[in-house]
């Protein structure tokens, strides 16, 4: 059963990125968006999700959705500089 849930979450996570691929920033969002909330109900979401998430966001001009999103990204990992990077993108665009 943990096996299944890790390789949806996957899928679910590949799907998002052919989507961000396709610029389809909403459905991308989207199905990001699950994946983190799947991730805090099961065990803890992974990294890439969130950042992916916080790109679809600023992609829609969702400036607070993203920076919550790359805050999320950088407190599961604070050695990890994309969302470091994002965030001063995100601050740029804002400014």
């Amino acid at each position: 059963l943990e096996f299944r849930r890790v390789l949806f979450r996957s899928l679910q996570e590949r799907l998002g990125l052919v989507y961000l691929k396709r610029k389809s920033w909403k459905d991308a969002s989207v199905v990001f968006l699950k994946c983190c909330k799947q991730g805090q109900n099961d065990f803890l979401p992974s990294t890439n999700a969130w950042i992916s998430l916080g790109i679809s966001q600023l992609r829609l001009g969702e400036y607070l959705l993203a920076e919550e999103a790359f805050t999320q990204a950088n407190i599961l990992d604070h050695l990890n500089p994309r969302p470091w990077g994002l965030l001063t993108v995100l601050c740029l665009q804002t400014a």
